[in-house]
């Protein structure tokens, strides 16, 4: 048609749920890409990407690191009851960079185990909209990455992940600090109720 100029862009979103049941093949892994699917689209929003094959890239990452990470996981305990926690963190950590990988084909060169922000000024020269503020910065870490780029890692690196991912989480106060504001916001009846109930949680240990 003269005279006409059409654009076709593509969208990640229309597209996600048929790449993840293709690409992811375990169930449980499949389970937790969709749990994080909105923030995984921001990622692309945020980062203006509309690549299928970067999306395809970053699940089959997932989900090998999954297979990975899951045998280490699989232990009655610390591992286990905070496994899902940790692959929050390890998803947007191979969505992220599967993103800026692809784009740049270079990382930034880590200490062993140096945490870094991944979406801050020196890759993605954009501040996002207020709605994704809370997407401005992941926190990758260097085996994740290297793993996305040559398919390495070891199992001393896994190692380091989980049981350092396990101390972070047990030195982690914010958890009782929340509960005790929680409590007095409350009326006096409902927070002594609450109040029982967060006696017999420590009681248990919960707290740590």
């Amino acid at each position: 048609v003269f005279g006409v100029n059409i654009k076709f862009n593509q969208s990640v979103s229309w597209v996600f749920d048929e790449l993840v049941e293709k690409f992811c093949t375990d169930v449980e892994a499949r389970r937790l890409i969709n749990l994080y699917k909105s923030r995984i689209i921001d990622m692309f929003v945020i980062t203006q990407s509309n690549n299928i094959r970067t999306l395809i890239f970053a699940i089959k990452r997932f989900a090998e690191l999954y297979n990975v990470v899951y045998k280490r996981c699989i232990k009655i305990g610390k591992e286990k009851e905070y496994f899902e926690d940790l692959f929050y963190e390890i998803a947007l950590n191979v969505f992220s960079f599967s993103l800026h990988w692809k784009k740049y084909n270079f990382y930034r060169e880590l200490k062993d185990f140096e945490e870094y922000w991944l979406f801050d000024n020196e890759y993605f020269n954009k501040i996002p909209d207020y709605k994704y503020i809370d997407m401005s910065y992941i926190k990758v870490r260097k085996p994740i990455n290297s793993y996305i780029c040559n398919l390495e890692i070891t199992d001393n690196d896994i190692e380091k992940i989980v049981s350092g991912y396990c101390k972070f989480k047990d030195d982690d106060v914010s958890n009782v600090v929340n509960k005790v504001r929680y409590l007095m916001l409350q009326d006096d009846d409902y927070a002594k109720e609450n109040l029982d109930r967060v006696l017999k949680e420590i009681e248990r240990d919960e707290y740590k």
